[in-house]
């Protein structure tokens, strides 16, 4: 059984989202069988590189959130739902930055068998670090930790390498009309949007609750 994930390194919400399915894959009875593949999938594909300033401004801008004030509830809400799964994160000092790259080492990094592990160290590294994720010197330190070739991620991140795949992910969302982050997929079948409960997962994954 294959479950896809397209989520953004940007977004707490997949941070979250990543939590729940390790819960729910806890209590599923077929978990040997299962293979999570992790696609790309970014929330601003036009963003600038980095971009100054407070990210819940810059939601504002965006039309995200109505006002600055909003957007901080909803970032405490975050915050909240984040420590009940044993996260701590820091949405409101984010840094707003282009996510391609990451994406383009994450890809590397599912071709050495590192998927899972550099998934998880960039969002730690973006959502509770608050890590530059556009920045090279940055997305090296991270890969390393998951033990990716310090030469090899140089190498990729001064070339185009890996951009076809991540830009794969972005038309085979468009095709089948995933717009947001995270979203689960299995069989065809797409989780509600967001970050759904465990036995919601369950559910998806065909394994009935209750």
């Amino acid at each position: 059984m294959r479950v896809e994930v397209w989520v953004d390194v940007l977004c707490p919400w997949g941070y979250i989202g990543k939590r729940r399915l390790e819960r729910a894959l806890a209590r599923f009875d077929g978990r040997a069988e299962v293979e999570i593949v992790w696609r790309s999938l970014e929330l601003d594909p036009g963003s600038p590189r980095t971009t100054s300033g407070p990210i819940a401004d810059l939601l504002v801008e965006y039309g995200v959130y109505e006002s600055r004030r909003a957007a901080l509830r909803q970032f405490e809400m975050i915050t909240y739902l984040g420590q009940q799964e044993g996260l701590e994160l820091r949405p409101a000092s984010t840094v707003p930055a282009n996510s391609f790259d990451a994406h383009r080492l994450l890809h590397l990094a599912a071709e050495r068998g590192q998927a899972d592990a550099m998934i998880e160290r960039l969002l730690r590294g973006c959502l509770t670090e608050n890590v530059d994720v556009a920045d090279h010197a940055a997305l090296v330190s991270l890969g390393r930790e998951v033990g990716l070739d310090h030469a090899e991620m140089w190498a990729v991140l001064d070339s185009d390498a890996y951009a076809g795949s991540v830009l794969a992910d972005r038309d085979l969302a468009r095709e089948r009309g995933l717009r947001g982050s995270p979203t689960f997929v299995v069989g065809g079948q797409a989780a509600p949007l967001g970050a759904p409960s465990v036995d919601t997962l369950l559910e998806l994954l065909g394994q009935p609750v209750g």
